[in-house]
């Protein structure tokens, strides 16, 4: 049989008053998540099947992290709160060519639950870019299904593809101005919760219960771990006195200047503490790990993001 239809991602559209569009994607993923039950009673063969829930999930990951982390936010956004909801969109390839052109895409939209982030991700090297990846949680509204397809579908207009951050050795954790840096982990930690009742076949309710946000760093100086640095107890981090920077990568150069409000800065409170104090095979340079849970002190978020940030 001839193949007619392939499709691969394109991008996330927040449809609001004034809409937002997320590119740069690297991952693009939806599942409906079915419970289908099976009964057996008096054979050994299930007589009684259905479909007794759903619990509808999507996810996507994405280089443009300045702007999906401001438009999102570190706690997540409520897709009912937007005008129309949130949009999924995957472009139709053209045989013989490249891409359809105008009405011709598939659209997935939800209209209710949350979008979340996940983690974010930036490793040390060639083409080892930050990415921040996301969940979405969707419910039903009690109209809409908890997402909706529509094909034969004109694209949203696309933002440029200009946004790619690396690791950067400014800033410091604990007052401490550590280097060697190989990568970057932040796990945001937001644990969401869906509730159904009534015998809704999905779930109506979603809420964030708690959020424990983690950061690890690894790198490859063991005299991260030492007294003068990061004790075995561990160290004392404030929002005064740490801060972690990634730095624009510049389109057809470098990096954009330390200067420019472009970068992205981070501070956080918690407690560093060294998990790997050394971790080393044959010529290879010996790793080290240090993880830093967060807490709130009070008057912060563990975890701040400036987006639009200079390097200091």
């Amino acid at each position: 049989m001839t193949v007619t239809n392939k499709y691969s991602l394109y991008g996330i559209n927040l449809n609001d008053a004034a809409d937002v569009f997320i590119g740069g994607l690297t991952t693009l993923g939806l599942e409906p998540n079915s419970q289908v039950d099976q009964e057996i009673t008096n054979d050994v063969y299930a007589k009684w099947y259905g479909l007794s829930g759903q619990a509808p999930v999507g996810s996507f990951a994405t280089f443009h992290v300045a702007t999906a982390l401001a438009n999102i936010g570190l706690e997540g956004l409520a897709i009912g709160g937007l005008a129309t909801g949130l949009e999924m969109w995957l472009q139709k390839h053209l045989s013989e060519s490249t891409r359809e052109g105008a009405t011709k895409h598939r659209q997935f939209t939800m209209t209710a639950g949350l979008v979340v982030p996940r983690t974010l991700t930036v490793g040390h090297g060639p083409g080892q870019h930050a990415s921040v990846a996301y969940e979405i949680i969707s419910t039903w509204d009690g109209t809409n299904d908890p997402f909706t397809i529509t094909d034969l579908q004109s694209l949203p207009t696309a933002e440029p593809d200009d946004e790619r951050f690396a690791l950067a050795s400014d800033g410091t954790i604990g007052a401490k101005s550590l280097t060697h840096f190989r990568q970057l982990e932040i796990d945001f930690g937001i644990n969401v919760v869906t509730e159904g009742a009534d015998g809704d076949l999905w779930p109506t309710f979603c809420s964030i219960e708690s959020i424990t946000p983690t950061i690890t760093l690894r790198g490859i100086d063991p005299e991260w771990l030492k007294a003068a640095n990061v004790p075995l107890a561990g160290l004392a981090c404030t929002h005064a006195n740490t801060a972690i920077y990634l730095r624009k990568r510049a389109i057809g150069g470098t990096f954009v200047i330390d200067g420019t409000a472009e970068h992205i800065k981070m501070t956080a409170a918690g407690l560093a503490h060294v998990v790997t104090a050394a971790d080393a095979s044959v010529q290879a340079a010996s790793e080290t790990s240090l993880v830093i849970p967060l807490y709130g002190d009070g008057s912060n978020a563990p975890l701040t993001i400036d987006t639009a940030s200079a390097i200091t």
